[in-house]
């Protein structure tokens, strides 16, 4: 019988940066043997804070792509300059990533523009707005660890892309789900350990694998979103209302800044980037609405289950979609994969105040 692979980590001679690897056999991960007595001592006292003037602080394990790196703001204009495009049905690139004809890109091919993507770009991938002012205002009451699952042979390009931006964290590099390398972390450390990551399918891996590491799902941020203030209702009804699991938001339409945006019909009126700006605009209202009902919490926010759109335009208007999908567009890339919704794209005759869209919505509340 062939003995069972274990988990195996490869530090360098410095300590501060290396691999992680999850051996498997038969597609399930193998936890057994977490062999931590052949690891490096004097590798796990510098990389895991167990002395010096920093062992006291707990640990915070961060994400790189999309909290650290605008991943995202680089890799849509690499797309568009190779004639593709994302398709935000998720927030996975495997089936999303689209020629001009629609057809998806299959997965070596995927892999491919990506190795191409981070062989050009890591080096010079522009940070998230804020992110180093932010981790560096955190590690004075955390160890910060950088964790990203960016291919191994890129791996020497982004130690140094974070050299380069003046952010001296110890670096891993991973392969597949982060549960089991954080709670690695974790209990060599014998620390307080927090993660955060833009993917709830990662911040899931991490709860599963370890329930006492505490999670953040980053899903603001990295879009450099500021919520508006909540709008008051214009008559007599209440901005949302909950009923079990389930919050129900009212219309809501495209307020900005205390007037009204985009008024009149699409078609006449409003152009159709500008309803499409103007669904936009009615999805970030329905998001502080949220926010007010959550208690400043999004992270309770389990998924979208649906959206109305409801768009005010001439009666030989028929692009309701491409309007709807400035709405639908935001909330997969705030939500990733939580953000799938069913939607109704529907004109109507006017709506109130002579507003351009107006958009009502389901979402599914968690603990």
């Amino acid at each position: 019988m062939a003995k069972p692979s274990s988990i195996k980590i490869r530090l360098n001679s410095t300590a501060k940066t290396g691999f992680f690897y999850v051996t498997k056999k038969n597609n399930k991960t193998m936890t057994e043997k977490m062999e931590i007595k052949k690891y490096d001592p004097v590798a796990r006292k510098h990389v895991l804070f167990k002395e010096g003037k920093n062992k006291n602080k707990p640990i915070l394990i961060c994400d790189a792509d999309e909290v650290i790196f605008d991943f995202m703001h680089d890799f849509l204009i690499f797309l568009e300059t190779n004639q593709l495009f994302f398709n935000w049905n998720s927030y996975a690139l495997t089936g999303n990533i689209i020629r001009k004809n629609n057809n998806a890109l299959n997965e070596e091919e995927v892999k491919k523009i990506i190795n191409f993507f981070f062989k050009a770009h890591t080096l010079n991938m522009k940070l998230v707005n804020g992110a180093k002012r932010s981790l560096n205002k955190i590690s004075k009451n955390f160890n910060i660890i950088i964790l990203s699952n960016i291919p191994f042979e890129f791996y020497e390009l982004r130690k140094s892309a974070l050299k380069k931006n003046k952010l001296y964290f110890p670096f891993f590099a991973n392969r597949g789900e982060k549960g089991t390398p954080c709670s690695i972390i974790s209990k060599l450390s014998n620390k307080q350990t927090w993660f955060i990551d833009d993917s709830p399918a990662q911040v899931s891996s991490v709860r599963k694998m370890n329930s006492n590491i505490k999670t953040i799902l980053f899903i603001l941020h990295d879009l450099n979103i500021a919520l508006p203030k909540p709008v008051k209702p214009v008559a007599n009804y209440s901005p949302y209302t909950i009923i079990g699991d389930t919050i129900y938001i009212s219309g809501q339409i495209p307020f900005k800044d205390g007037s009204l945006a985009y008024q009149g019909k699409v078609g006449k009126d409003v152009s159709i980037n500008e309803a499409i700006n103007a669904s936009e605009i009615c999805l970030l209202n329905t998001l502080a609405i949220l926010n007010l009902a959550t208690g400043n919490n999004l992270n309770k926010i389990k998924s979208c289950i649906k959206i109305n759109v409801f768009i005010n335009s001439i009666d030989d208007f028929y692009e309701q979609p491409l309007v709807a999908d400035g709405a639908s567009n935001l909330i997969k890339k705030i939500f990733k994969e939580q953000g799938n919704h069913a939607r109704s794209a529907i004109s109507c005759n006017s709506l109130p105040k002579n507003a351009s869209v107006e958009i009502d919505s389901i979402f599914h509340l968690g603990d």
